[in-house]
């Protein structure tokens, strides 16, 4: 059975909460498990079962377009109107209209959800010749046969 160095119990419903709300609050493991009554061991299995402690969204700069702004687009695209009325109305270049309705697919199939994914989608995106210059980023290991130049 368990070879822990006290009583183990299984983490209840409101005890695995609390741990997640205290790790994303950025509480240490120790501080955390202190506070539940667990081990800190508990809390590294909780996050490993459970993927970690998900990152905070960073807030879209105000050079990009918002979700809100999309759905306008969406809603004037299916009104008829054109992208320059609905530049001027959101307040933005032209182009900026052009290009986010050409990037998603054109006029006939404009979506506001799907455009602001997409968005999100690049935003992610690592780059790996820099990577590979980062300190402490190793290399993976390539197994390519003799002779190969």
């Amino acid at each position: 059975m368990g070879h822990g160095s006290g009583p183990s119990h299984r983490l209840t419903f409101a005890e695995r909460s609390e741990l997640l709300r205290r790790m994303r609050a950025g509480e240490t493991h120790e501080g955390a498990a202190a506070e539940v009554g667990c081990s800190a061991k508990s809390v590294q299995r909780l996050l490993a079962k459970t993927g970690g402690v998900k990152s905070r969204a960073k807030p879209r700069s105000p050079l990009r377009l918002s979700l809100a702004e999309r759905e306008e687009i969406s809603r004037g695209l299916l009104a008829g109107e054109s992208r320059l009325a609905l530049a001027a109305r959101l307040g933005r270049s032209p182009s900026t209209v052009t290009r986010e309705v050409a990037a998603a697919s054109g006029l006939n199939s404009y979506r506001a959800w799907r455009a602001d994914d997409e968005c999100g989608a690049h935003t992610i995106r690592v780059d790996r010749d820099r990577q590979s210059t980062l300190p402490g980023v190793v290399e993976p290991h390539r197994c390519e046969p003799e002779g190969s130049p």
